[in-house]
């Protein structure tokens, strides 16, 4: 809340257009990731039970020259 200060605003106001805008750019976003998860045929279940890839032969070899 340390832009209220800078930009004289009310907090109140402030923290509600913060939770607004918030809400207002994650559910149209979240909702439009589900609906193509949906139309590619992924479900939430198998992205849950996906565990995390294989390292491949090149990052093994990264790992060992240290970068």
């Amino acid at each position: 809340m340390a832009l209220v200060d800078v930009y004289g605003v009310l907090a109140g106001p402030a923290l509600g257009f913060a939770f607004g805008y918030h809400l207002g750019a994650f559910i149209p976003v979240t909702a439009l990731g589900l609906w193509y998860a949906r139309k590619l045929g992924i479900s939430l279940g198998q992205v849950a039970s996906e565990g995390p890839p294989d390292p491949s032969p090149d990052d093994a070899e990264m790992a060992a020259q240290g970068s």
